[in-house]
């Protein structure tokens, strides 16, 4: 797409679109690479809708890593469009977004990790118990606290070994 078409192109009215509940409109917004307000917009309405169609595309805006030092002013762009589908996913409430949000836990250069580790708890998937039992022993209290909160919400034996151990 030229640059004059991309400056001329019309923003989605995300509202609207989430009123007629037109999940599908939402998720092409996701596409919008050049229009970052849109897309946080999109991702906020696709959580509010809670239509499991919408894990598939807000997990592939997880797994997109390509815009992480993209800012907009002192806030990173990437962590801010991470976090939002991180809530996103937590709003919808299905399993496959467990092991994506894992994969978050060990990246240590970004500030959405205790958001990843709060969606985990509040998915109750045992699955995350290793990983959040790695994150109790962070020497960050913004991780090793929700780590110790995620785990207390996943409950069973395993989550209580690893809250014992540390």
């Amino acid at each position: 797409m030229s640059f004059l078409a991309r400056l001329f192109k019309p923003k989605p009215n995300i509202e609207k679109l989430q009123r007629q509940g037109n999940v599908r409109a939402l998720i092409g917004v996701l596409d919008r690479r050049d229009d970052p307000d849109s897309r946080m917009k999109a991702i906020a309405a696709l959580g509010t809708l809670g239509d499991r169609a919408a894990v598939d595309p807000l997990v592939a805006v997880l797994r997109d890593r390509n815009f992480t030092e993209v800012r907009i002013g002192n806030l990173p762009l990437g962590g801010m469009l991470h976090g939002a589908a991180m809530t996103a996913l937590e709003r919808i409430g299905d399993a496959r977004a467990v092991d994506p949000l894992i994969s978050w836990l060990d990246n240590r250069s970004n500030n959405v990790r205790p958001i990843a580790i709060r969606v985990l708890g509040n998915l109750k998937d045992p699955r995350a118990i290793p990983a959040l039992a790695r994150a109790l022993a962070d020497p960050d209290a913004r991780v090793s606290g929700p780590a110790a909160e995620a785990l207390r919400q996943i409950g069973g034996p395993d989550a209580e070994r690893a809250l014992a151990s540390h």
